[in-house]
């Protein structure tokens, strides 16, 4: 199925706008190795003509591929290969890419306790292309296997930030990387706790940057109690960045098990939260968004995403992951081994967001749960998915242009 063209199979939602609303499936990448359980899909991101998809469960504890797009398409061979550069376990578990920087989290937690802490890579395009070797390398600065740094990456021009929602038992901090001069730190430029660290609120599960806006999300997920998941914006000013929020946004049903802030994804003035819920009819997952105005971010909703028969797919982890362009939003649901995997894809019209999908594109690998919707990226009116667990655990990818 390399370098699948065409429609998807997909059913556009009957009504306004949607009947002229539709997408295309432009390529279908697959794992370079064809390993069992290399994972490849499980994280992907993508910029302009480059597309990124990590591998995290592949030889020597993961790799990173990267894709470009020619005058005749995508192609499905890797331009490049990213190999594990320190054998810090789940190397290519987040990526992210914008222009010419590509960052690779592996953040390292292994059952036995034995694992290096884990790290971040930064991989600047010079003049003879993308380096194989990092062109800097983020230590965890908590240096604790366990605190799961490198579980969240995201890149927007000269700034990185790297999650590490594990950290101080479950609290967690994120940490922004600040170029200067054409060099990139090894220590963080600054530091953003969680503001709440009594909740155990996993803070950093999500990251996404655009300009000098940040959002982190803190689903408050982490064992043993669950409680309301939240998302931070912080913005930088005059003097840099504050290390308290400059706006923190509540679960709006304040429920324990919505798992607000599991997904956070950011463009311009338009931000998304996922909250992906629990296997349990009354927690389906939800999505919602929030549009800023001359006045500033909300607190409350400007648009709450949804689905039809939502109650009748309790089990869909709809809100697993988010993205958007600030005029098309796109919610992943992969299913919880439970019901239907799909994308759900919003179009604003007139300013306004639809309640239901325009256009719902489903997986095109029919065999079953395969993780598909479970990471989501864009660039413009181009999304990439992955399906890690297709192919049995070989994994997949998908290009689509809506």
């Amino acid at each position: 199925m390399a370098g699948a063209t065409g429609t998807t199979g997909a059913r556009p939602v009957s009504g306004g706008v949607q009947s002229k609303f539709n997408g295309k499936l432009l390529a279908t990448l697959q794992d370079p190795g064809a390993t069992y359980f290399d994972q490849f899909g499980y994280s992907t991101a993508i910029s302009g003509s480059i597309a990124v998809v990590g591998a995290p469960g592949g030889t020597g504890y993961g790799r990173t591929y990267i894709f470009e797009r020619g005058t005749s398409g995508w192609s499905t061979t890797p331009a490049v290969t990213l190999d594990n550069p320190d054998d810090v376990p789940y190397f290519g578990s987040a990526v992210a890419v914008s222009g010419s920087i590509i960052v690779v989290g592996a953040y390292g937690i292994s059952g036995d306790g034995q694992a290096p802490p884990g790290a971040a890579y930064i991989y600047v395009e010079g003049a003879d292309g993308w380096p194989t070797s990092p062109t800097a390398s983020l230590p965890d600065p908590g240096a604790d296997n366990k605190d799961g740094f490198g579980w969240s990456v995201a890149v927007s021009g000269g700034n990185v930030v790297v999650g590490a929602p594990r950290e101080d038992g479950g609290t967690g901090d994120t940490y922004l990387y600040s170029e200067t001069g054409g060099r990139w730190p090894t220590t963080p430029t600054a530091v953003f706790p969680d503001p709440t660290p009594a909740d155990v609120n996993d803070d950093g599960i999500s990251v996404a940057l655009a300009g000098r806006t940040l959002a982190v999300g803190a689903d408050g997920t982490q064992s043993p109690i669950d409680s309301p998941g939240s998302a931070f914006l912080y913005i930088a000013g005059k003097h840099g960045w504050p290390t308290h929020p400059t706006v923190t946004l509540d679960d709006p049903l304040a429920t324990d098990y919505d798992a607000f802030g599991s997904a956070v994804a950011l463009s311009g003035r338009t931000l998304i939260v996922g909250a992906r819920g629990t296997p349990n009819p009354d927690y389906p997952g939800a999505a919602y968004q929030y549009v800023k105005t001359p006045t500033g971010w909300p607190t409350t909703p400007t648009a709450v995403l949804g689905r039809v028969n939502a109650e009748e797919d309790p089990q869909h982890y709809f809100g697993y992951a988010v993205a958007t362009n600030g005029s098309i939003s796109v919610v992943g649901a992969p299913g919880a081994y439970v019901g239907p995997t799909a994308l759900y894809v919003y179009v604003e019209k007139s300013e306004d967001w639809p309640y239901e999908p325009t256009f719902e594109p489903g997986d095109p690998n029919s065999a079953g749960y395969d993780g598909y919707g479970e990471t989501l990226a864009m660039t413009g009116d181009t999304v990439i998915t992955g399906a890690w667990e297709a192919e049995d655990y070989d994994g997949a990818a998908y290009i689509y242009r809506f």
